[in-house]
């Protein structure tokens, strides 16, 4: 009886454990549920210092996918782009892994139009000096000097080091897009402006010299009888260039193609907002099936709004390269112009 009662105890104890190790791993999937919902609505009432380490934490906690979008966008609207680049770079990848076409055309769009406002410093060094042991920016260590450094907008700190020399360092701000060298190991040497483009010289206004042998007498301004006189600036004027027709209809083409992309755009932004207050696209959780329509409804606007701006853009260069005519034709009073001289 006593051993029957012991092999009841330890089997209650065996189950015990195998249930608290079960359950053990849906705890940080919770919690990172949990978390990015927070950070959803963070992020919708404009709290972007809230949401965004949210996101961070969602993502530690429980890699995926959407979590790397909603984290890239959260970045983005923040104004650390460089961050946001980042992050859209790691969802790019997942996409990848994971199959998700859309959402890998999704990250490179935004990408695409990041990369101009990500600012880059290039760290100089002074010459003549030992090598650094050690240079780093904001406490990460840089590899490649004289590359490039993609930061976030703001205010960074380079600091260098070398064996037997007190570190030096060097603060510096960026804006966005800029791009800039900045000295860290000379005290004296500030942070050095982009090289300016070289201006052209102002051209001459001194009159050529006159051939050998000729005298100009007199320049004389004439019109045919019956004519007004044309002043010497009407006459010198260039003739204007006007479209074409088919410049005209190429520019109609362009605006249906922009008007179609942000109408659809708008619309698929509303079914999207549709689709996501109900399911969980990150999670790959739905059971609304009129929210999962407005998902699939969402995405096959966005295509055509995609598909929209690529003939507005298309049918737009298209008018700016066909052929301008240069209507140049005489005045009905037949009015000219003569240039008179004697030698």
């Amino acid at each position: 009886m006593r051993a029957r009662f012991v092999g009841a105890l330890a089997c209650l104890a065996t189950f015990s454990l195998l249930g608290v190790a079960a359950a053990q791993p849906s705890a940080p999937t919770d919690t990172a549920d949990s978390m990015f919902r927070e950070g959803k609505k963070a992020m919708e009432a404009g709290d972007y210092a809230r949401a965004c380490p949210l996101f961070e934490e969602s993502q530690r906690l429980d890699p995926a996918g959407g979590t790397l979008m909603n984290l890239g966008l959260c970045l983005e609207k923040a104004g650390r782009v460089a961050s946001a680049e980042r992050a859209y770079l790691s969802a790019a990848t997942r996409a990848r892994a994971d199959g998700r076409a859309d959402r890998l055309g999704e990250a490179h769009a935004h990408l695409a139009a990041l990369g101009p406002r990500v600012p880059t410093v290039v760290l100089v060094l002074s010459p003549g000096r030992g090598a650094p042991s050690r240079v780093s920016i904001d406490g990460q260590k840089i590899d490649d000097l004289g590359e490039p450094v993609r930061l976030d907008p703001g205010a960074h700190t380079a600091r260098i080091e070398r064996d037997g020399a007190a570190p030096s360092t060097r603060a510096f701000d960026l804006r966005e897009g800029e791009h800039k060298k900045v000295a860290i190991d000379d005290e004296a040497s500030p942070a050095l402006p982009a090289p300016a483009p070289p201006t052209a010289a102002p051209p001459s206004t001194a009159a050529p010299p006159a051939p050998e042998g000729f005298t100009p007498k007199a320049y004389v301004l004439t019109t045919k009888p019956g004519s007004a006189t044309a002043s010497p600036d009407e006459a010198q004027a260039h003739p204007r260039a006007s479209f074409s027709a088919a410049s005209w209809a190429s520019l109609g083409v362009s605006l249906a193609g922009f008007g179609v992309a942000g109408i659809t755009g708008i619309m698929a932004v509303s079914a999207r907002s549709t689709y996501t207050s109900t399911c969980i696209d990150a999670r790959a959780y739905c059971t609304d099936t009129e929210a999962l329509a407005a998902g699939e409804r969402a995405r096959d606007l966005a295509w055509v709004s995609t598909i929209a701006v690529g003939v507005g853009f298309g049918a737009l260069w298209t008018a700016l390269l066909l052929p301008r005519s240069f209507p140049v034709a005489p005045s009905p009073a037949g009015a000219g112009l003569a240039v008179r001289s004697t030698f």
